[in-house]
């Protein structure tokens, strides 16, 4: 919950001074409820069909990529800062 609040109302706030706080903020908003849609509907058809084995792999593929991408991104700003 932190996270989705953070990325949708927090984040834009640094564009506050080329006065686009609320064109960031919409095109993150866009995203997300794109994402959540599609989301809702590849789930809901995986569990219609009885495969909820393969909605927990892949709820467990996304979070390891989204750590390697963590790492990943972290290492390199790491680097950029030298």
């Amino acid at each position: 919950m932190m996270v989705n609040t953070s990325i949708l109302s927090i984040f834009p706030m640094r564009f506050a001074g080329r006065n686009q706080v609320s064109g960031v903020s919409g095109i993150l908003d866009f995203f997300t409820y794109l994402g959540a849609g599609i989301g809702s509907l590849i789930y809901g058809l995986l569990v219609s069909r009885g495969r909820y084995e393969a909605m927990f792999a892949s709820w467990a593929v996304l979070s390891a990529l989204s750590v390697i991408f963590i790492y990943v991104s972290k290492q390199r700003s790491v680097i950029w800062e030298k």
